[in-house]
């Protein structure tokens, strides 16, 4: 069992606080951090790209939402919770590729619709050292010692970790 990352919900919510989170923000952290049992970096990071994705597609409220995620790990936890697709409700396809990503796209009544990807962008982790250890497997990333600081950065670089593309699904 990976150790848990030495930060408490208040640890976290102080620093998305003074990181000028809205309290809708706080509040996706705070469920998803309830579901998922303990806050884990990927989730973290999923409630992010999740955010960002439903900023980017801008469905009206209220509208279902299709979600694919391209791993198995964490991040379709927070689609569940924040944009409420789940497998059971048929609206969450996980295809475990390897690849810290997720689509989502508006309901159709054609085969192909425009969506968006979000994805943690190789390019732009360099500017968060703990943050590249942990993601890429280092060995030198020990969550004992250095899983603080890894909430922290993740809490601190919010959606510059990710970029986007538009695509048909």
């Amino acid at each position: 069992m990976q150790p848990r990352l030495n930060h408490t919900w208040d640890d976290i919510e102080a620093r998305l606080r003074s990181k000028g989170s809205s309290p809708e923000m706080i509040e996706h952290f705070r469920r998803c951090i309830d579901f998922h049992t303990f806050a884990a970096p990927g989730l973290l990071v999923g409630v992010f790209m999740v955010d960002y994705a439903l900023e980017l597609l801008n469905p009206p409220s209220g509208e279902k939402i299709y979600a694919v995620c391209e791993t198995t790990k964490c991040l379709p936890d927070a689609l569940q919770v924040v944009a409420h697709s789940t497998t059971g409700n048929h609206r969450l396809r996980v295809i475990p590729i390897g690849k810290f990503a997720i689509t989502v796209n508006r309901p159709a009544e054609t085969p192909l619709v425009d969506g968006i990807r979000v994805f943690v962008d190789g390019e732009k982790i360099g500017r968060y050292p703990t943050f590249a250890l942990w993601y890429t497997k280092d060995p030198l990333f020990d969550p004992r010692t250095r899983g603080a600081a890894l909430l922290d950065e993740i809490v601190d670089a919010g959606r510059d970790l990710l970029s986007y593309e538009r695509v048909r699904v």
